[in-house]
């Protein structure tokens, strides 16, 4: 860890996974969702539904919603 504190990291990451930490984030919400839309300046209800009725993790939304922006 010290090393990644002289490279101005945390390292949390690295070790948290070398320890076999899983942190459970909470599911989603409609609100994280129309927020994720502003952020990327998309105005689409059905795609936003699609996505709140598809989407398994905000990761999920996160991919669909860059998926849909490159056109595919």
């Amino acid at each position: 860890m010290q090393k990644w504190e002289k490279k101005g990291l945390s390292g949390i990451a690295e070790f948290l996974s070398r320890i076999d930490y899983i942190h459970e984030l909470p599911n989603h919400t409609k609100n994280d969702i129309r927020n994720l839309f502003k952020v990327y300046g998309v105005n689409n209800p059905k795609l936003e539904k699609h996505i709140w009725d598809n989407a398994k993790s905000l990761g999920d939304a996160v991919r669909m919603l860059i998926n849909y922006l490159k056109g595919r």
